[in-house]
């Protein structure tokens, strides 16, 4: 039976035999996971401090969160921590999220708006964001809250949250460049595209609104002003690759896949003003080889300023997924594949959780990683080069909890 972990959801209790345990660490000198004590949810993140202080070096600009599925609780709360941590303890003020940012504005705008801290008024606006999806979780919405609370106490230092993701993109910038440039700019041309494709698909507004914005872009310029315009051809961007990702997933979904990683990590290098934390699936972050993934083109960007944070499972997982018949969520249960390196850890040694860094290994180590896509498909991904500089395991993971 799995046993939900409440207020503790990391209780690491490590056997004296990872110190000689030359199979994996390097000279029998450093242990394989550090032990620190307990991960709680509300210890406070000297914890973390105490972890990752020697390891995040100043230098890097970029840290992926990853997940080992979308649908945990135990993986929600330890990065709530996280960006805690990395915000208060190493500046960094900007959280980039596995979804489109079109959609996310009206919920940054309120989260860096003047006027009193309401957590009931970020929940609600977070629920009409995300309706009922993979990121509707309790632990995400507490720390949209806690976000709020911090801009509204630090207004000239303030962090914002951005989308990287071109899913869902075409649809949302539809509405967007409609209502917002075209009908003020061009009431007749907007009206013809509206009455043109008032049944859809929403794909064809978007390929029309692109093509008028293409013939009239110093028009938009004088009309925005620079500021604007340049978050219109962020935009612009990003749904002109929504509709390429899209007609490649109808012809090869592989190079699809690749695709839009490789979008992301552009989207990701964009928001270049600040210190990025990157909230997505570890199959999108790691940089290990032969993965074609937003971490590997990162890490060839820009090397050492990406630091790479995986998070796995060594026992079982009853995590949410999404059913392919009807797109609905559903609970389903795994049990973490025996090649995984947390898997044979916890074989070896009887270590079930933990935090392991990547350096703490010998030099041909090859920690291979559970996977748990979106449909419910788990595979064990080869950890061949370097595929995370930590990796955060877990005994347990249950399913998070809707907001």
């Amino acid at each position: 039976m799995i046993i939900r972990f409440r207020k503790v959801f990391v209780t690491v209790i490590f056997s004296l035999l990872l110190f000689a345990a030359g199979t994996f660490a390097q000279q029998d000198a450093r242990p394989l996971a550090l032990p620190p004590g307990t991960l709680a949810r509300d210890s406070g993140i000297t914890l973390l401090a105490t972890l990752f202080d020697g390891k995040i070096a100043d230098e890097v600009k970029w840290v992926g969160l990853g997940e080992f599925t979308h649908g945990g609780e135990e993986t929600g709360l330890f990065k709530y921590r996280m960006v805690q941590y990395l915000i208060l303890h190493r500046g960094f003020r900007q959280l980039l999220v596995e979804y489109p940012d079109l959609i996310l504005v009206p919920l940054n705008n309120y989260l860096q708006s003047s006027g009193p801290d309401n957590p009931d008024s970020t929940r609600i606006l977070a629920r009409r964001v995300f309706s009922r999806t993979v990121l509707s979780c309790k632990p995400f919405f507490d720390l949209l809250v806690w976000i709020r609370n911090y801009n509204v106490n630090h207004h000239n230092d303030m962090v914002c949250v951005r989308g990287i993701d071109v899913e869902g993109a075409s649809t949302a910038f539809a509405d967007y460049f409609i209502y917002n440039f075209l009908l003020p700019l061009d009431h007749s041309a907007a009206g013809k595209i509206l009455s043109e494709w008032s049944g859809g698909p929403k794909d064809s507004i978007t390929v029309a609104g692109l093509n008028w914005a293409d013939k009239n872009r110093q028009r938009i310029l004088q009309y925005a002003g620079e500021r604007a315009a340049e978050e219109l051809q962020y935009n612009i961007s990003v749904a002109r690759n929504a509709l390429i990702h899209e007609a490649l997933k109808r012809q090869n979904i592989y190079k699809a896949a690749a695709f839009r990683d490789s979008v992301m990590a552009v989207n990701v290098r964009s928001f270049k003003t600040a210190k990025s934390i990157i909230w997505a699936h570890n199959m999108h972050l790691t940089p290990a080889d032969y993965s074609v993934s937003l971490g590997n083109y990162l890490r060839a960007a820009v090397g050492k300023e990406y630091f790479c944070l995986l998070t796995d499972y060594s026992g079982e997982a009853r995590v949410w997924t999404i059913s392919g018949e009807n797109n609905r969520l559903q609970q389903q249960d795994f049990v973490a594949d025996k090649k995984s390196f947390a898997s044979m850890i916890r074989r070896k040694y009887d270590v079930k959780e933990g935090v392991v860094f990547f350096d703490s290994l010998r030099a041909k180590s090859q920690p291979a990683f559970n996977d748990i896509d979106r449909a419910g498909r788990q595979r064990v991904i080869s950890g061949k080069g370097h595929p995370f500089d930590a990796l955060v395991i877990f005994d347990r993971v249950e399913p998070f909890i809707f907001d």
